[in-house]
Parts: structure tokens; sequence; C-alpha cells
């Protein structure tokens, strides 16, 4: 009995232990798969890690076998870059060489200690790439961000700078690069690649190689520097535009103190000494800064310089390419015979006799279909073309464009936001700015309720405030920063309805008129359409067209701005038989710049503008003096005017231009003169041809308020000569009386009516009021020479 007992006990513990070992086996089970699980996934990354290693290696080896081939020409020669104009033809070369070479025995061993210790400090123990640095930027790309730390070698720079295009950063090109450095420390010794990277480097300001780097900034050699000095050379090869110690001294201080900071680093400096050199100022025996101008001036030699300016500008814009050490091929869209004529015309007294030859000018011509620059104009009759590189009055001035603003600030913002028509009526009264500032037309008067069409040729400025306001500021500035005018809003108000804003050149200015000939597509003006560079890769560089207002604005614009030519400030501009629409702009002096500089002729002015344009050209130009305090006399004004009339006459004369072409949603119709709203022009009354915007033209017939007024003053004028014969003819019958009063009457009537519609037709069609009392248009001859030219009297 007790042995079945026990059996019975021994089997319940047993049935309890089988759960317990089922669990046991399920977790044995788990831990199996997943085992199984980690193995299969460490395998397979393995698997893949060979995979990829081999591929990587058969894309090394791939790119490798494409690599240039290192020779002791590539290494030493830095390649020139080519222009081409607009047909294809070389005109210039960039980067003829200024250098001078050092062998690597006279290199004081302060510049290798300070080079090698900022830019490669294991270059004596790796082969050409080293793998710690690699690891090293990769970390700091990480924390820092991408381009943190370069992981390039002294070895892989010198390729760089040698055999391969440095701005492209593709896989194939860092691969081609590493492979090259190896090769390179397999020919070449430690001390020779050295010598080669010390001599090929670019400095900046067309200048190569260390030692010649020291005679440019400090006129010394390497031996004779001091470790502050050398710190400066060493450092400048990282970005030689951004390091530049007369353009950037703050970075190039910041970046020289890296240089030191390294030395100390890697034992090369004391920490003491270090704090010494850091308070020395970076201009410390630095060449001055005349001296260091016409060091850069003299080494392009051609006479395109003022459009080579520009075509530098742009290339290097984006700081990737270097027109003078990466043997470009740069193709422009330079007209050399548009640019000669320019030349002919801003520099010599051949076309326009000028009556001073300081008084200057920058211009720029363009083609208005793609913003392409065919010809720039800078300088004076005292300008060397030939040899000088130097400050372009084309694209670098700043100064106030005056009325030639308001096309753009003004009334193409209120067609296009508020739809205005060309007949919108605008009162030209005494009025103020909102801060309650006095404006003033440039004649101290007003001409009621004008038209903006007449506003604008008629260049009033309190109408051209009326619109800003309507517009509202903000819309304004918003509707010209779509054409690259730039604003540092806190400084700007209404003023710049006139054209208060100085930072204005003939290049903005182009661009801005440009999109009014092209209907409304705005294209950047531009010198460079594409580069080749030497690996053979092409980069288109002409900028995308767009849009910056609607067709019916750009020709509602270039309607009323044809009147400018015609019967309006620019008359002076204007060339027979071709259709074409501008606007003139003069600026004044403050009362305090009129005391500081002894003028007292109110009709002075320091600058002068006019902006032009057809269907195929446009241009803007800019006349005046280098130093403000020279002005412009009354006659000298009309220069900005005869140069853009002779340069677009030349132009024109080589080709057809067709005239501007009115849009679908544009209509033409016959407005009663000066009605308010407009209404179209009954029968028999004056009328005006306008333009208005589909959708928003009138219906209703009325009579121009003009006529209103004459029949008013008729019949007073009637009534008074009623009475006036009535007293002379006492002794006739009252039947005679009435019937000469009526028939005197009737005829006196129709000849002032006559009379007075002829005065009013006459003042419509050819009002000429001026920009300002010293725009008038003259007659189309060369203004007399100057009589006085400090700009400190009055002309006589």
């Amino acid at each position: 009995m007790s042995d079945q007992t026990q059996t019975r006990v021994q089997k319940n513990q047993s049935n309890k232990k089988q759960p317990a070992k089922k669990k046991q086996q399920k977790q044995n089970k788990q831990q199996s798969i997943l085992w199984r699980a980690i193995k299969w996934l460490v395998f397979t990354m393995l698997a893949l890690m060979i995979v990829g290693i081999t591929a990587g290696l058969i894309v090394f080896k791939t790119y490798a076998d494409t690599a240039p081939k290192i020779t002791d020409k590539a290494l030493s020669d830095t390649l020139s870059s080519n222009l081409y104009d607009i047909k294809g033809k070389v005109f210039a070369e960039i980067g003829k060489e200024q250098r001078e070479h050092i062998d690597i025995k006279d290199v004081p061993t302060d510049v290798t200690d300070a080079l090698i210790s900022v830019e490669d400090m294991r270059f004596y123990k790796h082969h050409g790439i080293d793998p710690i640095r690699i690891a090293g930027a990769a970390v700091a790309n990480i924390t820092g961000g991408f381009g943190s730390q370069g992981g390039s070698t002294l070895t892989q720079q010198v390729i760089k700078l040698s055999l391969l295009d440095y701005t492209d950063a593709t896989i194939k090109r860092k691969s081609q690069e590493a492979y090259l450095a190896m090769e390179l420390e397999k020919k070449y010794s430690k001390e020779q690649i050295l010598e080669i990277y010390i001599n090929k480097v670019y400095m900046g300001d067309s200048v190569y190689g260390m030692s010649t780097g020291a005679k440019h900034f400090y006129n010394k050699k390497l031996s004779q520097l001091s470790i502050p000095q050398v710190a400066l050379l060493v450092g400048i090869p990282n970005s030689p535009n951004e390091l530049n110690p007369y353009d950037h001294p703050e970075a190039a201080k910041e970046r020289r103190d890296t240089v030191m900071q390294r030395m100390v680093e890697n034992g090369k400096l004391t920490q003491a000494k270090m704090d010494e050199y850091r308070a020395e100022p970076i201009n410390t025996g630095l060449v001055p800064e005349s001296k260091r101008t016409t060091s850069i001036e003299s080494k392009t030699d051609s006479k395109y310089n003022n459009y080579i300016t520009q075509v530098i500008k742009e290339v290097q814009a984006d700081g990737k390419h270097d027109v003078y050490t990466d043997g470009l091929q740069i193709y422009t869209t330079l007209d050399r015979d548009a640019q000669q004529y320019a030349d002919k015309l801003a520099t010599t007294n051949k076309i326009i006799s000028y009556s001073d030859d300081r008084l200057t000018t920058g211009f720029v011509f363009m083609d208005s279909t793609n913003g392409e620059i065919l010809a720039i104009g800078s300088g004076n009759r005292n300008s060397k073309q030939d040899v000088k590189l130097g400050f372009n009055f084309a694209t670098d001035i700043n100064r106030q464009p005056g009325s030639t603003f308001k096309p753009l600030a003004d009334y193409a913002p209120a067609i296009e936001y508020l739809n205005w028509s060309t007949a919108h009526i605008l009162d030209d009264s005494s009025y103020q700015y909102s801060n309650g500032a006095e404006i003033n037309n440039w004649d101290r008067s007003y001409q009621g309720n004008i038209t903006i069409r007449q506003a604008l040729y008629d260049s009033r400025n309190i109408p051209a405030l009326k619109a800003l306001q309507a517009v509202g500021l903000d819309r304004s500035l918003n509707f010209m920063e779509k054409m690259d005018f730039k604003f540092d809003r806190d400084k700007l108000g209404e003023s710049i309805a006139i054209g208060a804003y100085d930072k204005v050149n003939p290049l903005l200015l182009t661009g801005g008129y440009g999109a009014f000939a092209n209907n409304g597509v705005y294209n950047k003006p531009h010198t460079v359409k594409k580069i080749t560079t030497r690996q053979g890769d092409t980069i288109e560089m002409a900028p995308e067209s767009k849009r910056v207002m609607a067709p019916h604005t750009a020709y509602m614009i270039t309607d009323m701005l044809k009147d400018t030519l015609t019967k309006g400030t620019g008359t002076t501009a204007a060339i027979s038989g071709l259709q074409a629409a501008g606007k003139t702009g003069t600026t004044n002096y403050t009362d305090q710049e009129m005391s500081d500089y002894g003028i007292s002729d109110p009709a002075s002015v320091p600058d002068s503008w006019f902006a032009g344009y057809t269907t195929r050209y446009t241009m803007g130009v800019w006349t005046g003096y280098e130093q403000k305090k020279v002005y412009l006399s009354k006659s000298e004004q009309n220069y900005a005017k005869l140069i853009y009339r002779e340069m677009m006459s030349y132009m024109s004369s080589k080709t057809s231009t067709e005239d501007f072409n009115q849009p679908d949603d544009v209509l033409s119709l016959s407005i009663a003169a000066k009605s308010n709203p407009p209404l179209l022009a009954a029968k028999g009354t004056t009328s005006t041809t306008e333009l208005f915007i589909a959708g928003t033209q009138p219906f209703s017939y009325g009579t121009s308020p003009i006529d209103k007024a004459k029949k008013s003053t008729s019949k007073k004028k009637e009534s008074s000569s009623s009475e006036k014969q009535s007293s002379s003819s006492s002794s006739s019958t009252t039947e005679e009386k009435e019937s000469e009063s009526s028939s005197s009457t009737t005829e006196e009537k129709e000849s002032e009516s006559s009379s007075s519609s002829s005065q009013e037709q006459t003042k419509e069609t050819n009002s000429k009021e001026s920009d300002v009392p010293n725009d008038k248009p003259e007659n189309n001859v060369t203004p007399p020479k100057r009589t006085n030219n400090t700009g400190d009297k009055k002309e006589s």
C-alpha cells in the first residue's frame, strides 16, 4: 500500500516537472534560432563587405587606369585660361604667370615647419595618403558638419593642383587622387614634393609660389620673413581670395594664428612665442595697397579689360574655379565690334567731343532677348584700356539712379498689382511724404490732374511718390528684388520712389530695363555662357530666364517710355526710324554737399543717367566724375543720352529691329483726355490713346474736362463781347443789335474755340518738361567745352 502511495507521489512530482522541462526546451530552441540568425547576419555582412571591397577595388582600379599621367611638365606648369568671343574665337589669355622658382635647399626651415604643421603633420610618415588623417577628417565632418576638415595630404594637394579638377568631389576624382598620390611618392622624394608645392601654390593677386608671394606682400625674400609673416603666407593657399590680408584682414589673421597654433602642437613653436606673435597686427610689414594694386594690373594685357573684369567676377563667383590657374576654356558673349566701339566712345573724343577728359562714363550694352552682355564701356579720356585691369564704372559703382528708377519702383508695380491703365489720373499738387517731409517737382510747380503716362515722360516727382504709396513700399521692393536689386530695408524709405537709393550701377539698371524689353521676362546680365575644364567637362553658366512681371505690364511701361523719346525728357536720345523706349535720370546734391564742395549753381548735379532699349538691345548709361565733388554742368548732363544714342544707333544699323508686340490682353482705346475715371471719348471731344488691361477698360462715353473748361471760358467771353457790342450800338434798332450781336458772338466763339483747341492740342502733344530743371532736352549737338574744370564754381 505504501509502495503504491509512493508511486503516486512520484507520479505527481513527475507531472509537475513536465511544464518546466517543456519551457526550458522552448527557451533553448529560441536561443538556437537567435544564434543561427546572428551567425547568418554576420556571415551575410562579411559577404557583403567582401563583395563591397571587391567592387570598390574594381572601381578603384578602373578609375586608376583612366587617371592622367604624371609628368614633370604637369607638375611644374600652371595652366592659363583662354577667353572666347561670341563667334568662338580666342580674344584673351588670363593666367600668364608671375613666378619666382626657389629650390628646396633655399627654403627656410620655418616655412616647411609651418607648412607641414598645418597641412600634413605626418607628411614624412605616409606614402601619399594618410589613413589616420582621413579617419580624423571623417570624425570631424560627422561632429562638425561635412567639410569641417579635409583629409588630403600635401602629396594629394600637389596632385589636385597639377592633374585633376579640384572642384570635382566625385568618387572618381577622389580615387584618382589617392592613386596618383601614391604613384607620386614612388617617383619623387619628400623634398621634391615640398618644392613642387611651395613653387606651384596660388597666393592670390595673380601670384604663384611662396617665394613670389613674399616679394608681392612684403617685398622681401622668404628668408627675411618673421614667423607671423611666414604663417600668413603658408595659410593663404587654403583660400587665396578669402584670406587675402588686404581684402579680408580679419580672416587672414585668424588663419595666420591657426597656422602658428599648429606649429605649437607640432613642437615647432613655443606657446610663449605663439602668444607674443598673436598680438602682432596682420598688416605689419605689408607693402602699401597702391603697390599691390599696380602689381595686379600689370598681369593682364588685353584691350578688352573692361569686359574681362566682369568675366573674371562671374567665373570666380562660386569659388570653384580660378581663371588664373585652372586652364579653363571660357566662352563669353563678347561682340568685339561692339566692345571696340564702346571703348572708343568712352575713352576718346572721336565720336563725342567731351568738355572734360575727366568726365567718366560706365555703360552696359546687352542683348534684350537673353541677357548676354555684348560690350561694357568704362572710363574716360585718361584711361589706358590696354594696361589697366581695375575699377569698372559699369559694374562697380554705387550711385543713386534718380528718375530712371520710377518705372521700376513705381509705375510697373502699380500696373502689375493694381491693374492701373496708362490713363490713370494722379494729382500733381502740393504734397508730403508719410513722415511729413515735403516733396517737390524739379520746377517747384504743379500740373494738377495728369495721367501716369504724362507723369512718367515728364518725370514728375509727386505722382511718382503717390504711385509708390498706392502700391506699398514692401511690394515695390519685392518687385525689384526679382530683378536682382538688393535692399537694406531698414535704411530705405519712400524717397526710393524718385531714386534715392545709392546701390545702383549700369549693370543692375540694364538688367531691370531688359525685363521691360523682353516682355516681362528677366535674364540676368552675364558675360559667360559656358566653361570647359582641362579635363573636358562642360559647365553651363548662363542664368535661367524667369518671368518677373506680366507681359501687359512690360508693354504698357514701354509704350509710356516711348513718349520720353518723342515728347518727354529724352528727346536728345531719340534715333530716327528706331522703335525704342527709355528714361532719363539725374541726382541732386544735398544742401550740405553744395556747401562742402563750394557749389553755388543749383543746376549742377553729380550723376546723369539714361536707360533705353529696343526689342533687340538694352543699354544703361551713367555719367559723372570719379570724385563726387566735381559736378556735371547743365550741358554735360546730356552726355548720357548722347552715349546711348551713338552706341544704340551704331549697333542697330547692322540689323533690323522689330517694334514691340502688343499682348492680346492689352486694349488700346481712345479716351476723353484727362477724364477721371477714364471715359471713352465722345464724338468731337479732345482725346488721347491709352492702354488698358482687358477687363478694366471703361464702357461709358464722356467729354474731356479740357473741352468743358474751354466751353466755360468761351461762354464767359461771349457774354462779355455781347455787353460791349450792346453798349456801342445804341443808334441801331433792337432787331439790328440782336442780329449783329448774335452774328458777332457766333464768329468770335468759333474763332476762340478753334484757337483754344489748337493751343490745348499743342500742349498735349509737344510737352517737353524735363526730369529736373537742368535736364531739359536740347538740340542734338555736342555740349560746349567746359570752362571750369574744378567743379567748385558755377559754369560761366
